[in-house]
Parts: C-alpha cells; sequence; structure tokens
C-alpha cells in the first residue's frame, strides 16, 4: 500500500468523515497534506471497516497499523476478515481459534505496530474491522505478502501438459527438469517450464476402477554434485482424472509423511512417520508411488511412529482432513482432538510397541466421490519413562476429545501429511506403469485446460508448508467421452 502498488480505487471503506479523510489516504507513513488529512477516518465509530482488493489471489502475511498523523486518533484493538468474492467475509483466526483473533493496534498517533499473521491469509479481499479505539476511528496501514504466479496443467485426450512458471524455481535450467522416464525432457520459453506426457508413455502411471481414471507422472530434478543447489530434492507430481462425474487435476509438492528430527534435549536423532495401510492386519503401508489413492475400503488404517527406541513414545494429538496439502485449508473434517476421537466411528487398535500408535475411522466421513482428501496429523513425542508426559495422560471413557493436557516442556510436536485420496465405490481393478511406451493413436485432442494457483517458492520458504491446489472442470459429457474411450486401452509396447 505504501508503495502505491495497490491503486486507490482498491482501498474503500464502511464510510468516510469526509473526502479529506478517504480511505485511500490510509496508507501506512501517509502524512497529512494541505486539506488531505493524515489517514482514513471513519464518519462514524461502530461496525466500521476498510478494505483492500487486490485483485489477484494472494498470501499475506503481515500487517502493520499507525493512527491518524497530525491528529490524536488511532485503533487501539482490531479484527481481520478475508474473502475470495468480496461478498462472504471469514474472520481470522489462529490455529482454529474461537472467537477470532483480536490485534492489539497503536497507542499514539505515529508509531507502527506490526503483526505476523500465521497462518498466512490466503484470499483476494483484506478487510480490517476497528473494535476499541481512541477518541475516533482512525488509521493508517500496510499489508505484507506475495501475489501467485499461475500454472497450468492441460489434460488432452492424449496426452498431459504442464506448465510452470520460472518464478517458482529459482536457480533451476530447462536441463535440470525431466519426468519420471529420464528421456522426457523439459522445454521452456520466456516465463514457462513445460513437460509433456504421452497417456502412455514417460513412465505415467494409470489407474482404474468402474468409475473413473487417474493418469500421474512427477517432475525431477536430474541429481547434482553442486551443494549450492536452491532445490535439491524437487518432486511435482501431478494428476488427471476422468469420471463421469468431470476433471479433477492436480498439482503440487508431494505431502510430508516422514520427518527426521535431530534432538536437542539428548534423546538423539530420530524419524517420524504417518502411514497408511488397506486393512487392519497393519502389515504393509501404502507406498508414495500408490497415490493418488483410490479408497475403496469402508475404513482407512493409520499408524503414526517413532523410530525404534525404548525410551520414546508417541501420540496423534490432533488429526483431520482437507481437500489440500495445506493445512489450513477448509473445509476441515477433525476426527481427533487433544488426543482422543471426536467420533465413536474412530477406533484405536493395538500397537506392538510404545513408539506406535493406530487407528482408523470411516471413509465415507470425510471422503467424497471424486474429491481429493489429504490426512494431516500433528503428533507429540516424549520421554517414554515420564509419567506426566502428554503422551501418558489418557482418555477418560465416554469423553471425546477432553483428555487432559498438561503443558510438558519437554514434548515435541510435529505435523505429518498424507495424500491425496480420492474414495471409489468399488474396489480398484487395474493399475498399469505405462513404462517408455508411446501412444501413436492419432485422435483429435479435447482440451480440458485448468488454471492451477501455485504459491512462490519465497512464500512457501516463509510459511514452511507445500501448496497443492485443485480445481474440477464440470464437463460431463467431455469426461465422460474420454472415460468411455480410454476405459479399454492398453499400453503399447
Amino acid at each position: 500500500m505504501e508503495n502505491r502498488r495497490i491503486k486507490d480505487a482498491r482501498i474503500t471503506a464502511s464510510s468516510e468523515y469526509s473526502v479529506q479523510h478517504a480511505a485511500k489516504f490510509g496508507r501506512l507513513k501517509f502524512k497529512a497534506t494541505g486539506k488531505k488529512q493524515g489517514g482514513w477516518s471513519a464518519l462514524y465509530n461502530d461496525n466500521q471497516w476498510i478494505q483492500v482488493d487486490f485483485t489477484k489471489y494472494t498470501v499475506v502475511k503481515g500487517i502493520a497499523t499507525q493512527g491518524r498523523n497530525g491528529y490524536s486518533q488511532w485503533v487501539t484493538k482490531y479484527k481481520l476478515q478475508y474473502s475470495d468474492d468480496g461478498v462472504n467475509f471469514h474472520y481470522y483466526g489462529e490455529s482454529n481459534q474461537n472467537p477470532p483473533k483480536v490485534f492489539e493496534g497503536n497507542k499514539d498517533t505515529d508509531s507502527i505496530v506490526y503483526h505476523h499473521l500465521y497462518p498466512p491469509i490466503k484470499a483476494r479481499f483484506i478487510r480490517l474491522r476497528p473494535t476499541e479505539w481512541y477518541v475516533h476511528v482512525s488509521l493508517r496501514m500496510e499489508l505484507y505478502g506475495c501475489l501467485d504466479p499461475s500454472a497450468k496443467l492441460q489434460c488432452n485426450r492424449n496426452n498431459i501438459s504442464l506448465s510452470v512458471p520460472k518464478t517458482l524455481l529459482p536457480g533451476i535450467k530447462r536441463e535440470d527438469l525431466r519426468l519420471l522416464d529420464t528421456k522426457c525432457k523439459a522445454e521452456e520459453d520466456d516465463t514457462y517450464y513445460s513437460l509433456t506426457t504421452p497417456l502412455v508413455g514417460c513412465k505415467t502411471t494409470r489407474k482404474h476402477t468402474t468409475t473413473a481414471v487417474v493418469y500421474s507422472n512427477m517432475v525431477l530434478k536430474v541429481p547434482t554434485a553442486s551443494k549450492n543447489a536452491t532445490i535439491r530434492d524437487l518432486k511435482i507430481q501431478f494428476s488427471c482424472v476422468y469420471s463421469s462425474h468431470g476433471v479433477v487435476t492436480s498439482v503440487g509438492w508431494r505431502a510430508v509423511n516422514r520427518k527426521f528430527i535431530i534432538s536437542e534435549e539428548g534423546e538423539g536423532n530420530y524419524t517420524l512417520f504417518l502411514n497408511m495401510f488397506p486393512d487392519k492386519k497393519f502389515a504393509i503401508p501404502y507406498k508414495e508411488e500408490d497415490f493418488p489413492l483410490f479408497v475403496a475400503q469402508k475404513r482407512l488404517f493409520l499408524e503414526v511412529s517413532v523410530t525404534n527406541d525404548k525410551r520414546l513414545s508417541i501420540i496423534a494429538d490432533r488429526c483431520y482432513t482437507t481437500p489440500s496439502r495445506e493445512r489450513e485449508n477448509a473445509p476441515k473434517y477433525e476426527f481427533i482432538s487433544k488426543g482422543c476421537a471426536n467420533y465413536p466411528s474412530v477406533v484405536y487398535h493395538p500397537a506392538p510397541a510404545i513408539n506406535f500408535q493406530r487407528f482408523s475411522l470411516e471413509t465415507a466421513k470425510f471422503i467424497g466421490t471424486d474429491s481429493f482428501v489429504f490426512v494431516h496429523c500433528h503428533v507429540i513425542v516424549c520421554n517414554a519413562t515420564d509419567p506426566d508426559s502428554q503422551c501418558a495422560k489418557k482418555c477418560p471413557p465416554g469423553n471425546r476429545g477432553k483428555r487432559q493436557v498438561s503443558d510438558h516442556e519437554m514434548d515435541a510436536q510435529y505435523s505429518l501429511a498424507q495424500g491425496p485420496l480420492i474414495h471409489v465405490s468399488e474396489k480398484k481393478e487395474e493399475e498399469e506403469s505405462n513404462g517408455g511406451a508411446s501412444n501413436e493413436k492419432n485422435a483429435s485432442d479435447t482440451t480440458f485446460v485448468v488454471g492451477l494457483v501455485m504459491i512462490s517458492v519465497a512464500c512457501l520458504a516463509a510459511m514452511g508448508t507445500g501448496l497443492v491446489v485443485f480445481k474440477k472442470l464440470r464437463d460431463k459429457r467431455s469426461a465422460a467421452e474420454f472415460f468411455s474411450g480410454h476405459e479399454k486401452e492398453k499400453p503399447e509396447h
């Protein structure tokens, strides 16, 4: 706002005391000059707001406020709202807190008060709503963040094409990028890196059910000996799912279902895992290449664990699902809270040792037909011999979500994720890997172009998370034609 990249017309308010107290003067460090007053002042005090329209989907990571320059008026407390359409607004809260977060404002006219937003807000519109003020509602403000560049995934009848903005991959060159088949290289123009795979070729995998077919591949970085590489373990998975319901596409960095921890408390190094299993035997977990995973069984079986160390124990403190890898993405289905099951359908299973915990839940409760779902678990690692640790606290019978929690300094909490999942009504019938074969069939392409929002690497580093964004294209006729055309197709060798 201060640098005026946001135009005056994009800064509006519920009311203005006069044209000399307009919302457009509510920019940080704006000073009173002539008849122009030093900030935005509302006409009234109650139920007022000032709003910024970024015009595009934006990641907001911080906010700063000042009082009115040249006059003793300022906002002492406020709340934030956000919206994608400028009509339906939601209050901002940290970690699903209820009521919404109340921010501390200013105590004088010109001092700047900063607040870091974690999790960040991802929206087009931001509103600041004063709740308390000194003398009169007046302020200046600034928002910190970044606009999202966009990537395109084209799901064609015979191939899939992915275009990734170069700004997402600083330090990466065209020759560094390839698909699962090392022979399938990237191309480039001034703005994008592009990779294309035939549906039957470049080691594109195919999973086939009676209701849908999904084709998947992955962008990988060619290994390098350089120690100065910006991105060493680049993995961008992309998928096209065709069904009678339409086309679902996904692009993004894979969910992190394991973490290597270097302990600072003397417990040594250990690794955390969140694994999924097909049945209650908990014998062989699903592997990375199994995802996106078609879930046909009625129950999903999960296990959290810490590498075999008798000194450590583990507990899933909070588990929930979201439609993307983003932990704060709504809607959420939270099935474990404070270490306890929220619903009778969540069942705990015997574990082989104290460094494992096993549980299951009904898939119909959280997975909709042809929708991508990710499972997130916040796990706590404890000293197994400490009777006061959070892992040692038990859930009282019949009291779901009410485990007594102690603020134990030695307990460490970490976040893990697994997915994506797709629910199907019948068991998966066919799964194929197409190897290096190519499809020589010269059919006319029906192209589905879906704009996908991706956060820049700089934003990802600041937030500590990756991003997966999904959009549906509801073209039932075209999707049905594609599905029927490829239902019986076999790879050519």
